[in-house]
C-alpha cells in the first residue's frame, strides 16, 4: 500500500462521503472510550480529494475522534485515485480480516468490487483473496442484496428476513417490495413459512390478476394483522391457512373433510392415520404404536374397529 502517515485536521475530512463504507455498525461508545483512554492505535486510511480527504477505512474511529473533541488525527494517506480498485481492496480487507462480515457488509464489499471489475471470475478470485465468498452464485446473490432498499437490508440485519426471502422479494416490482417485506417479517416465522407465504401471495395475485399489496389490504388478512390479541406466529398460522384455502380450494376442502372425519373416528393414541401428501394421491397409511405382543394384539383389534367404522369408508371414498 502506497501511503504516508500524517497528522490531518478533522475538518479537512469529508465525513459525509461514505463511498467506501463497509461496516453496518454505527455504535461508537466502546471505541470512543478506547480512543479517549489510549488514542487511535490503528490510523484510518484516507485518500486525497480535490478539497478534502475521503475516508477509505476508519469511519467509526474518525467519528469517535470527533466525539472526543480531537482537532487532528494521525491518518494513512494513500496515493491512489479518489475512486480506485486499490482503495476498494483496502476498505474491504481492513474489515474482513478483523472479523466476520455480516451479509450486508459482504454485499457492500461485492458491490464495490463490481464497480471496478467486470468479469465474474475475476470478481470471485479477488473476493476470495479478500476473505469474502468466492463462489460466483453467492456473489450474484450478494450483489442483488446490495441493491435492496435500506429498509429491507435492515430486516436482514435483524434476522427477521432470510437471504432467500429477500432474493424472492427483489423479483417483484419496486413498489411491492417493502410492503411485502414488512408483511412477512412482521409475522416472525422461519425460512420455510416465509417462502410459502411469498409464493401463496404471488400465485394468488397472478391467478386473480390483482396486485399482491391489494391482497394484503383485503379484510380477511387486514383483520388478522390488526388483532392485538394474537401473537405474530398465531397470525401467520391463520393467514397461511386462509391463503392456502384461496390458492388451493380443492385441497382445502379435502383437508377439511379429512379432519372432520378424524374427529368422528376418535382414534386411540396407539393408532395414527396419515392422509396422502397434499391429497394428490389415494394412498393412506396407518402407524401402530406398541411395546409388547399383547399391545400389538390390542392394536389389531382397535384397527379392525376403525376399518369397520363407516366413517373410515367415508374418508377413503
Amino acid at each position: 500500500m502506497q501511503c504516508k502517515t500524517e497528522s490531518i485536521e478533522l475538518e479537512k475530512i469529508n465525513t459525509n462521503n461514505d463511498f467506501y463504507k463497509i461496516t453496518t455498525c454505527n455504535e461508537i461508545d466502546e471505541i470512543s472510550h478506547s480512543i479517549h483512554e489510549i488514542g487511535i492505535i490503528n490510523p484510518p486510511v484516507l485518500v486525497q480529494d480535490e478539497q478534502k480527504f475521503i475516508i477509505v477505512s476508519g469511519f467509526r474511529r474518525i467519528k469517535a475522534a470527533e466525539k472526543n473533541g480531537f482537532s487532528h488525527i494521525q491518518a494513512k494517506i494513500v496515493h491512489y485515485p479518489q475512486k480506485s480498485i486499490e482503495c476498494v481492496k483496502i476498505a474491504i480487507s481492513d474489515n474482513s480480516f478483523q472479523r466476520k462480515l455480516n451479509l450486508i457488509e459482504q454485499a457492500r464489499s461485492i458491490r464495490l468490487l463490481t464497480l471496478f471489475i467486470a468479469a465474474p471470475e475475476e470478481i470471485a478470485d479477488t473476493a476470495s483473496k479478500l476473505n469474502l465468498p468466492g463462489n460466483i452464485s453467492v456473489i450474484e446473490k450478494l450483489n442483488t442484496i446490495s441493491r435492496s432498499d435500506p429498509i429491507i437490508q435492515d430486516f436482514i440485519l435483524s434476522d427477521s428476513l432470510s437471504m432467500t426471502t429477500i432474493l424472492l422479494i427483489e423479483k417483484l416490482e419496486e413498489k411491492q417490495r417493502i410492503p411485502i417485506a414488512r408483511f412477512i417479517q412482521s409475522l416472525n416465522v422461519g425460512l420455510n413459512i416465509q417462502r410459502e407465504l411469498f409464493i401463496l401471495l404471488t400465485e394468488i395475485s397472478f391467478r386473480e390478476g390483482i396486485d399482491p399489496i391489494e391482497l394484503l389490504a383485503e379484510k380477511f388478512i387486514a383483520d388478522i394483522l390488526k388483532n392485538d390479541n394474537l401473537e405474530p406466529k398465531q397470525k401467520a398460522v391463520q393467514i397461511r391457512k386462509l391463503l392456502r384455502m384461496r390458492r388451493f380450494p380443492e385441497l382445502s376442502r379435502a383437508e377439511s373433510h379429512f379432519f372432520d372425519c378424524m374427529k368422528k373416528l376418535k382414534l386411540d393414541p396407539s393408532i395414527k392415520l396419515h392422509p396422502p401428501k397434499d391429497f394428490e394421491s389415494t394412498t393412506y397409511s396407518f402407524n401402530l404404536f406398541f411395546n409388547s405382543y399383547e399391545e400389538l394384539l390390542g392394536c389389531r383389534k382397535k384397527l379392525d374397529e376403525v376399518i369397520d367404522n363407516p366413517v373410515m369408508r367415508k374418508i377413503i371414498e
